[in-house]
């Protein structure tokens, strides 16, 4: 049995070593040179280190068996789910590798987690599904990061890696699950396709695939690309937050059009046939007239009518997110150094390392206070129940010093 493979998604993008993996004989791929005309001279010859051909097509050669078959299409399977997406990984450990961090607080590590580890996947998330695999393993080396590990040795983790991934007036750290915000970039990717359909890429994918609706309901994905799987997977979720507005309503503007005698929504009789959120939904959509132009889709979530990765974020995860308290701002609007501001939030998660908090882990069997030997070492101990705790305090505020940065 033979086949013959097109790289059609990453003829510019698969990396050697991976195919030379997969793939024992690799000269038919290797062996090409290129030379750049520069200023009409031709540039010595140079051999590149990744990437396919146009083309080129790859052959697999198997027995007419059922496992050959099978073990063929494992190949496949492997290939199209793990080719794009390990050098990912890879990026982050590469970076991590140049940073020195042990003199880092657990704000210095938060900090570099947000800015950095946690957006190089941004770029490759922003047209296709990352697979799940993919995602955990990077979230697990920011995780262990964040905590003061390393890639050999891990360290107490005191808050669990869901409550860190929730908002920071959610009792979380700000950060965001990889694949939640995977699939705010392919919410926002959808609503360009329904936004421009001028644009290139969107008559080349609409043409493919035989879309001529404005805000179709399902998309085929029989023999499709990863581009327009991911589309289909968050689909719903696009087609529930979109609505359609006639063109030549201003999207930023108020609605001022109502359904009564004078064309006017009848807002009292809405309100006693729905409740305020439906009001509030029917309100912002403009009563259809045929001098107002073609539908137009729109976000619900932006005064603008735009989409945007913040706003799709938030509708596709805040029904996981605990409920909002000012508890938290105790923590976050405190005026003094970063670190403090950490430290509180550890404090209000009850979650220092104190003697009881390492009793309950398993840690020690001892939860008494070292220095005291009075109680339990608990938060409120620590920071003024224990007598010499609270004559250290009282001396550094009585000599004019500095407590929590004041």
């Amino acid at each position: 049995m033979t086949l013959k493979i097109d790289i059609e998604k990453a003829y510019d993008s698969v990396g050697w070593p991976f195919l030379s993996d997969s793939l024992k004989d690799m000269e038919a791929v290797t062996s090409s040179s290129f030379q750049i005309l520069w200023n009409g001279t031709l540039s010595e010859e140079f051999k590149p280190t990744r990437g396919i051909r146009q083309g080129y097509d790859l052959i697999l050669l198997s027995k007419t068996t059922d496992n050959q078959a099978n073990l063929v299409g494992a190949i496949l399977d492997q290939f199209s789910r793990f080719s794009d997406h390990k050098f990912i990984i890879d990026k982050i450990r590469n970076k991590l590798n140049y940073w020195v961090t042990f003199n880092l607080s657990l704000a210095g590590w938060v900090t570099l987690a947000k800015a950095s580890l946690m957006t190089i996947p941004n770029y490759f998330m922003q047209t296709v599904i990352i697979p799940k695999g993919v995602c955990e393993q990077i979230e697990q080396i920011a995780r262990r990061f964040i905590w003061g590990g390393s890639k050999d040795k891990s360290k107490m983790v005191l808050v669990n890696w869901n409550t860190c991934c929730q908002p920071m007036t959610h009792g979380g750290l700000g950060l965001r699950s990889l694949q939640g915000q995977n699939e705010s970039f392919i919410v926002k990717l959808g609503y360009q396709l329904l936004m421009r359909p001028e644009a290139l890429w969107v008559k080349v994918l609409k043409s493919k695939y035989k879309i001529n609706e404005t805000l179709p309901i399902t998309f085929k994905t029989k023999n499709c690309s990863f581009v327009w799987r991911s589309l289909s997977r968050v689909w719903d979720s696009i087609r529930e937050n979109v609505t359609l507005v006639p063109d030549a309503i201003d999207s930023c503007a108020a609605v001022r059009d109502f359904i009564m005698g004078n064309g006017d929504w009848d807002l009292n009789n809405l309100r006693v046939l729905f409740d305020e959120e439906t009001v509030r939904y029917i309100n912002a959509i403009p009563v259809p007239r045929d001098d107002l132009g073609e539908d137009l889709p729109m976000w619900r979530w932006h005064q603008s009518g735009k989409c945007t990765v913040k706003t799709a974020f938030s509708v596709l995860n805040r029904s996981n997110w605990d409920t909002e308290n000012k508890l938290w701002n105790l923590a976050w609007e405190f005026d003094g150094w970063q670190r403090i501001r950490q430290f509180l939030w550890l404090i209000l998660h009850n979650r220092l390392m104190t003697n009881v908090e390492r009793t309950r882990r398993g840690l020690t069997m001892d939860s008494t206070c070292p220095t005291s030997r009075e109680g339990d070492e608990t938060i409120s101990h620590v920071l003024w129940e224990c007598p010499k705790a609270r004559m250290a305090l009282i001396r550094m505020l009585t000599t004019g010093g500095t407590f929590l940065g004041y």
